[in-house]
């Protein structure tokens, strides 16, 4: 009986997230540890979504509107939290950014739709969080380049448990 490992059950949950539930693939080189963003990703989407907005912020930043609106977001998750960061997005030089658009409750809206299918679900491997210690999440969930959800996976077939992953969020992980 072939032992399976942890990279292989990575690969499955991958694999199943990108073939059906409409998740994207990540490299882990978008993940900018210093800022928990995936800022290739959460630029890409409100670039895409909010070209008026963007064009604003452009005229406004100039030469540095990424490295400003990215910084702008990850204090704004730090000192509101993710989840209303999400719910409301952020202001900025005058701009309502929205990070999220949620399903709505009638399709009656073709706009509002649109925009509910531009969300962009990604799955990362191998995530570095830490660059001093170069620990790492096995995966990383992401809505819009925003970190939703980690996982770290144990194989029972070498004698790791639940209790190690627990172990490891709650020694190794420091929250940010």
């Amino acid at each position: 009986m072939p032992v399976t490992t942890e990279r292989d059950f990575e690969a499955a949950i991958e694999d199943w997230l990108l073939d059906h539930a409409g998740y994207e693939k990540a490299d882990n080189s978008q993940f900018d540890a210093a800022l928990a963003l995936d800022t290739k990703t959460l630029l890409a989407f409100i670039k895409q979504t909010q070209p008026d907005t963007w064009d604003k912020l452009s005229a406004s930043y100039g030469g540095s509107v990424e490295k400003s609106v990215v910084k702008r977001i990850a204090a704004e998750c730090d000192s509101r939290g993710l989840l209303d960061v999400v719910r409301n997005g952020v202001r900025d030089r005058g701009q309502t950014i929205h990070l999220a658009y949620f399903k709505p409750a009638t399709g009656l809206n073709p706009e509002t739709e649109n925009h509910y299918q531009q969300n962009c679900l990604t799955v990362m491997r191998q995530v570095y969080y830490d660059l001093d210690s170069k620990n790492s999440i096995d995966m990383l969930l992401s809505l819009n380049g925003l970190p939703i959800a980690t996982v770290e996976l144990k194989n029972a077939f070498t004698g790791q448990r639940s209790i190690n992953a627990i172990r490891q969020y709650l020694k190794d992980r420091v929250p940010s």
